[in-house]
């Protein structure tokens, strides 16, 4: 997140960071993918009965509204807009403590 400020002080676009996202993000969902598939399965089952509970499961509940929130931010403001690269970045923060609270909760 500081880096994103650091960056965004600078005001210049660094398209290097922008192509990237197209290998790593998919690479690192199918590790995400890897895992669960070798996890064990009572542990696993274990973790998912956790999350459904509160406050996990409210907290992973906000997540995804935030998670949604950005989506419909990044269809509706250019992306060089700086108001609309402020509130997304906004919600991007809310959405990632509200994760981090429903792993500390578990």
């Amino acid at each position: 997140m500081l880096w994103k400020l650091l960056i965004a002080l600078w005001g210049r676009d660094v398209s290097v960071l922008g192509a990237q996202l197209r290998f790593l993000m998919p690479a690192g969902f199918l590790l995400m993918a890897i895992g669960a598939a070798t996890a064990d399965q009572e542990a696993a089952n274990q973790l998912l009965a956790a999350a459904a509970r509160p406050p996990s499961a409210v907290c992973f509940a906000l997540t995804l509204v935030g998670m949604c929130a950005m989506i419909f931010c990044a269809r509706r403001f250019d992306r060089y807009d700086v108001r609309g690269n402020w509130i997304e970045q906004g919600i991007n923060a809310v959405a990632q403590g509200c994760l981090l609270l429903g792993v500390l909760f578990l």
